[in-house]
């Protein structure tokens, strides 16, 4: 979930070089202003995100494919780009991701979300004459890669933040979630569960945040949370659309690893005995409707081949026009991606942040600094030579 934090802060960094405009589906949790007010010791005069104006992030609802998207906007006087933040999961920049149920209880899958993306540059940004740049973080950097290929005219740069473009079998806590998600039973009783939660008094639901997740995490962050994620609609949505995301990552596999297949057949799942986690994929790659059927490596990796994997021949064709920045210990962005990238696609700039920030940064203070800055610098560098 991104913050609204990191947002003015990258305007603020920004706006001494650049004009610009920028937009990015909002996952803050309220419609006040937020105006720009950063400092950081350590950076020194010459380099911090103070803004000697205050900007403004401004909210607004915009209807996209007939559905109601909440939207923050930092604009500028006389913009000579328009930087578009693509927001993970969850993240109230994906529908129905919001404190109301405006969508009446549907769910969106991976894919619908990233039609709405699309369609975002379609009817909000169609009469741009600027170039755009689009910034993803976790699911959000795949997102942002669809849409890059959908909008190759209006597109000039892109930033993949802990990028989630492959599921990890090493990683527990996405064997778990794949687990709840792929199960209705599951994932409905976990989205009550979470739900009732929000029932209780906000300071209640504000301390049993910040003990269980947000020890760190700024109060925006908080709030975030007390106010989305404890709705069932916001859960339903959330578990619905990464499970669909397993579905469409590909899983980087041993050769020596033995699998069960079991589970639902609208769905199916792959079950990796060795480290009990999971790999979801589409019910055609399933090779039999038995459940609990046994078969070697091979064919496991000749069926996930109807999964799909990062578009390399995309990113070698654009590799001047994209960037990745890691983190050290990120089960969703994992260094083994850091170097699978570096390996299909040489040449294109990759990053590691070593600064003890984490795939959440955005719900942090500090977090939110640093990642602001990076994505600054990459864009005043990215305009400088071309």
């Amino acid at each position: 979930m991104l913050s609204s934090q990191m947002v003015p802060r990258l305007a603020c960094w920004t706006q001494r070089t650049l004009s610009h405009s920028l937009r990015f589906p909002s996952s803050s949790i309220s419609r006040k202003t937020f105006f720009v007010n950063c400092f950081n010791k350590e950076m020194g005069e010459d380099s911090n995100l103070l803004a000697k104006d205050r900007k403004r992030a401004n909210f607004r609802l915009c209807n996209l494919s007939n559905y109601t998207s909440e939207i923050l906007e930092i604009q500028a006087d006389a913009p000579s780009l328009h930087v578009l933040f693509v927001p993970g999961n969850p993240a109230i920049g994906q529908v129905s991701h919001s404190r109301k149920d405006l969508e009446h209880g549907k769910l969106f899958s991976l894919q619908e979300q990233i039609d709405h993306k699309i369609d975002f540059i379609k009817e909000e940004l169609q009469d741009i004459k600027i170039p755009i740049i689009l910034v993803g973080h976790s699911i959000g950097a795949y997102i942002s890669i669809e849409m890059f290929k959908k909008s190759l005219e209006k597109v000039k740069y892109y930033i993949g933040l802990y990028p989630f473009l492959t599921l990890n079998p090493h990683s527990t806590t996405q064997s778990i979630i794949g687990k709840i998600a792929q199960s209705q039973i599951l994932a409905a009783a976990l989205s009550y569960l979470i739900a009732s939660l929000g029932l209780l008094p906000v300071k209640a639901l504000r301390f049993i945040v910040r003990k269980s997740l947000g020890k760190s995490w700024s109060s925006n962050a908080v709030e975030a949370a007390c106010s989305h994620l404890s709705q069932y609609h916001t859960m339903r949505n959330v578990l619905y659309m990464a499970m669909t995301e397993f579905k469409k990552v590909y899983c980087f596999l041993s050769t020596n690893t033995p699998f069960r297949f079991t589970g639902s057949w609208e769905v199916g799942v792959l079950f990796l005995a060795t480290y009990n986690l999971i790999c979801i994929i589409p019910i055609q790659a399933c090779p039999s409707k038995k459940t609990n059927v046994n078969f070697n490596l091979s064919a496991v990796l000749y069926h996930l081949e109807l999964a799909e994997t990062p578009d390399w021949a995309f990113l070698r064709e654009r590799k001047d026009q994209c960037a990745f920045l890691f983190g050290v210990d990120d089960h969703w962005g994992p260094l083994q991606l850091h170097e699978e990238i570096s390996k299909q696609v040489p040449g294109i700039p990759l990053f590691i942040e070593r600064e003890n920030h984490t795939h959440g940064f955005c719900c942090t203070e500090a977090g939110s600094l640093w990642v602001a800055q990076h994505v600054a610098n990459l864009i005043k560098n990215q305009v400088a030579n071309q």
